[in-house]
């Protein structure tokens, strides 16, 4: 359909197919299909950051405001990155391929039970 590749699209609600696309049937695990994709292509929601941390470029497609854990991860240096609709497949192009090892910025993010459990402490005193 692009030119740049296969494309699998994973609909939210209605499963239909759709032509020259790979429209999974059934359940599909998130993590796992864009753990192995060259590139995620989304809202910017859940399955954005999911491909994002495990090194996966993803595009955020400027649709909502105020995505601000996208944000976060883009400074901190994951392969995330936000546009316009109008600009999806000029950097699809730039950024396809680009799969990172991002095991040393992951060490250095804060453990998130570590942060509840710090939280939970501090109202339970």
């Amino acid at each position: 359909m692009t030119g740049l590749g296969k494309v699998v699209f994973l609909s939210r609600y209605r499963r239909r197919r759709i032509k020259d696309l790979i429209v999974p049937e059934g359940f599909v695990d998130s993590a796992s299909l864009v753990a192995q994709a060259d590139l995620f292509v989304g809202a910017g929601g859940t399955i954005t950051r999911e491909a994002a941390l495990q090194g996966t470029p993803a595009i955020v497609v400027n649709v909502f405001r105020g995505q601000h854990v996208n944000d976060y991860l883009a400074e901190k240096g994951f392969p995330i990155f936000k546009t316009e609709l109008a600009s999806v497949f000029e950097l699809a192009k730039r950024v396809l391929g680009g799969k990172r090892d991002v095991s040393d910025l992951l060490a250095k993010l804060e453990n998130p039970v570590d942060a509840i459990a710090n939280i939970v402490e501090g109202i339970c005193r």
